[in-house]
């Protein structure tokens, strides 16, 4: 037997390590109706000794939308005048507008969840991500989903088919005897 996968065991139990920032939206849920806007807010903080965290860029995920259409602008502009130097440990910003996101018309209803990430390091060259948070999106008064014709068609064929048993039963053998 391997002496060493209880080291390897005992390694993957122990928790991730949190990156250098911590991101905390004022709503991590926000409601909103197709066509409109769904606006993300929320405080930054340094949780790292590093006296400088640059803030090189961000990254999202959100399964349903097309992410080119996120509006970061607000992230870049509200997190720090340069771009992104947090430069001492303990570092706050104020409540600050992060990210908009547009909801397009029609679109159907549901949650839908989100990651933000920032990304950064100790150089204005670095990408690792160094702070991420969950978020979703509920959208109400889109579009239910409705099923199409042709389910409605193959629904009745099964049903059709299933008729010939019964009658069979009900009305004897001799019916379809000629």
């Amino acid at each position: 037997m391997n002496k060493s996968l209880p080291v390897i065991l005992a390694f993957a139990a122990l928790p991730a390590m949190a990156g250098p920032l911590t991101i905390v939206f004022d709503s991590p849920t926000v409601t909103v109706s197709p066509g409109g806007t769904a606006s993300f807010s929320g405080i930054i903080t340094n949780t790292t000794s590093l006296a400088d965290v640059y803030l090189n860029f961000d990254n999202f995920t959100l399964a349903g939308f097309d992410t080119s259409t996120i509006d970061d602008s607000p992230f870049f502009t509200n997190a720090n005048p340069f771009l992104g130097i947090m430069g001492e440990p303990s570092d706050t910003t104020t409540n600050i507008a992060l990210f908009n996101i547009p909801i397009p018309a029609p679109f159907t209803n549901g949650d839908y969840a989100g990651t933000f990430e920032v990304l950064g390091g100790a150089t204005s060259s670095d990408m690792t991500v160094i702070g991420s948070s969950n978020f979703t999106i509920d959208v109400t008064g889109g579009v239910t989903a409705v099923p199409e014709p042709s389910t409605f068609f193959l629904f009745g064929c099964g049903v059709l088919g299933l008729l010939p048993g019964p009658v069979r039963r009900c009305f004897g053998a001799t019916l379809y005897r000629s």
